[in-house]
């Protein structure tokens, strides 16, 4: 979490950003620790409000998932599972929300991390 917190120091520092500006930072740099490890990665939800996509595995044999920090108005976030069939061109379907209730950046995050905790099984 070393990465997570000199963000949100660095982010302390500026003024002019604000929390989507911020979640959004501190998920890129994630994504980019991440993205290596994800055997699907065409498979991955993109969108203006996707914020963060890591790569987990499906519920079912043959199902990849993908566990999404997702914005659902400026400073309002929620953590959406997108689940599918791991072949094929067929696109995953969100079938899982979860709200978070923080507005504080590391808060978000850590609600984030709980929510991949729980489905990695860890």
């Amino acid at each position: 979490m070393t990465i997570l917190k000199n963000l949100i120091q660095d982010l302390k520092n500026d003024p002019s950003s604000n929390i989507d500006e911020a979640v959004k930072k501190i998920c890129d740099s994630i994504f980019d620790e991440e993205k290596e490890k994800f055997l699907y990665p065409t498979k991955m939800p993109k969108g203006a409000n996707i914020f963060l996509a890591i790569e987990c595995e499906g519920k079912e044999h043959g199902e990849t998932g993908y566990l999404c920090l997702e914005r659902d108005a400026p400073g309002v976030f929620f953590v959406g599972y997108w689940s599918g069939s791991s072949s094929g061109n067929s696109n995953l379907k969100r079938v899982k929300a979860w709200d978070i209730r923080e507005t504080e950046v590391e808060k978000i995050m850590l609600e984030y991390a709980k929510i991949l905790k729980y489905l990695i099984r860890e």
